[in-house]
């Protein structure tokens, strides 16, 4: 009798549960939404605080363009797309994905360490190369990232040392070579 009985309850308990596993199931087609999905994001908008570099960051933001900000022990800049970047049907969040960073690590005595990477299009990669070149920033590497993305996007990154003032001057001659603006709210 009390196998019938568990037997009953597993039955009764299974056939409540189906009206809310078939609206589970319908959410995502009725809505549009896949199930689970979120929104996407660029990441946190709040900022935190971090102690100064030692680098001329007036003169900097006044070479680059933008107003960068210091990320622990360095000084970054960051800049956007002007265009619509879509991966597939997704419309790209500004600055997922599309970000131009230009980041300073301060060596001491006015020098840096110039790192980060420029977000091009193909018609700008060669104008970026020249640009840096000329700048005596080098070439780490060119790539891309996804199959979908509209525009196609290419990766420049770079590396170089030397008068942090003279390097934004530098890099802000292959910044001006593609379709950029600075980062809303500043460096992310």
């Amino acid at each position: 009798m009390d196998d019938e009985r568990q037997q009953d309850t597993r039955s009764r308990l299974a056939a409540s549960r189906r009206p809310v596993l078939a609206a589970a199931a319908l959410a995502p087609v009725l809505t549009g939404v896949a199930a689970g999905a979120r929104a996407l994001s660029a990441g946190p908008t709040t900022t935190t605080t971090s102690p100064p570099v030692d680098l001329d960051t007036a003169a900097i933001d006044a070479a680059v363009g933008v107003k960068g900000a210091t990320d622990g022990e360095i000084y970054k800049c960051t800049y956007v797309r002007r265009e619509t970047v879509a991966d597939g049907p997704v419309i790209l969040p500004l600055g997922l994905g599309a970000t131009t960073s230009v980041t300073f690590q301060p060596l001491g005595c006015g020098r840096a360490a110039l790192s980060g990477d420029l977000v091009v299009i193909a018609e700008e990669v060669q104008p970026v190369l020249v640009a840096l070149r000329r700048g005596g920033v080098e070439l780490v590497e060119v790539h891309h990232h996804n199959l979908t993305v509209e525009p196609r996007l290419f990766y420049v990154h770079y590396w170089a040392v030397g008068d942090a003032v003279n390097l934004a001057k530098a890099i802000r001659r292959a910044v001006d070579s593609t379709n950029v603006v600075p980062m809303p709210g500043g460096a992310a």
